[in-house]
């Protein structure tokens, strides 16, 4: 969950047969077939030493979890159930309301067009520790009025640089700015974690989630959350 490690289960198996008789006709006899193994002397048949289509086969993989477009505003809150949540889970949808909501204390006049985001997440929970690898990438355009542009563009060009990926500012039509940002995440961590009721929590996050058979949602709760939020996730 918060910022979790992947782990497999490979398994390989092989398959050997080994083809030999001892009876008496074919052991120490010295008769016509004393020193004759026959056509089956030196021959273990087919399966003798063939450990066939199985003989290096690991078994099936998981493959990469699908990458998924962040729904943004409009998010549908849910009710934590709990639930059991061992297992491996993919992201399959998220909801976030203002994944850039911190830029706007800086000026009352700020607004965010065009904003997109994609995620690809996998999380693992197997009793006692949760592992979990996510990649995110959120980008948008803030526009800023001419109230909150008095600095110039290339002042609030490097201020966004400095709590964003990237920034790139220039002059709009109402004498203000707009200011192409992005930011993006990839975390691979495993951590002990325990169930308490319906949070799952985590050395440094906890959140309430809901396990209805093969789906679960989760949301990261405290003061400041790295997930943004509402996650679904399916179960491999």
């Amino acid at each position: 969950m918060n910022n979790s490690k992947l782990s497999f289960l490979w398994i390989s198996g092989a398959l050997a047969l080994c083809a030999c008789d001892g009876g008496p006709s074919m052991g120490t006899d010295a008769g016509p077939m004393g020193t004759d193994a026959g056509p089956m002397g030196t021959d273990a048949g087919p399966m003798g030493s063939d450990a066939g289509t199985m003989g290096t086969d690991a078994g099936p993989t998981l493959g990469e979890p699908a990458e998924i477009r962040i729904a943004f505003g409009g998010c549908t809150d849910f009710i934590p159930c709990g639930g059991d949540p061992t297992g491996t889970w993919d992201y399959t949808a998220a909801c976030a309301e203002d994944p850039f909501g911190d830029l706007g204390g800086a000026c009352g006049d700020i607004t965010f067009e065009d904003v997109v985001g994609t995620a690809r997440g996998r999380v693992t929970l197997d009793g006692t520790t949760v592992t979990r690898n996510v990649s995110t990438n959120v980008s948008a355009t803030a526009v800023l009025g001419a109230s909150c542009a008095i600095v110039g563009c290339a002042t609030i060009e490097s201020a966004l640089a400095m709590v964003v990926d990237t920034a790139s500012c220039s002059s709009n039509a109402t004498g203000g700015c707009d200011c192409a940002i992005s930011q993006a995440s990839d975390v691979s961590e495993s951590t002990a974690y325990r169930v308490e009721g319906t949070q799952v929590i985590t050395s440094s996050a906890t959140y309430d989630f809901c396990v209805s058979g093969d789906s679960m949602q989760h949301r990261e709760v405290g003061a400041d959350p790295a997930e943004l939020g509402i996650l679904d996730l399916s179960r491999r």
